[in-house]
């Protein structure tokens, strides 16, 4: 398993991630420590588009990275398509890991 994905289930067993559309729509409106956003691959184009257009109107960093299953998985949850990080050193951490 890619090592972003163990970054991933420790920042949810840590309460440092919001996930799924709702949730992440409600803290980007409510909290102010929200440092990247993952969208999944396998987003359809216009969801795609919207979060995109929505995160650089924020200035928030996201990121393309696994499949919907994957990022479930990763969180012992079922599919996922969006997730946001609230902790800074993590979120650079994952997006390090996901460049490599």
């Amino acid at each position: 398993m890619n090592n972003a994905f163990q970054l991933l289930g420790l920042c949810q067993k840590a309460g440092l991630l919001s996930s799924g559309e709702d949730q992440v729509m409600a803290a980007l409106k409510k909290r102010k420590d929200n440092y990247l956003v993952i969208l999944a691959e396998d987003i359809s184009a216009s969801s795609e588009k919207k979060y995109k257009t929505l995160l650089d109107l924020k200035g928030i960093s996201y990121v393309v990275f696994g499949k919907k299953e994957e990022l479930g998985k990763a969180l012992g949850k079922k599919e996922r398509t969006l997730l946001i990080i609230h902790e800074k050193k993590l979120a650079e951490k994952i997006e390090k890991c996901i460049s490599m």
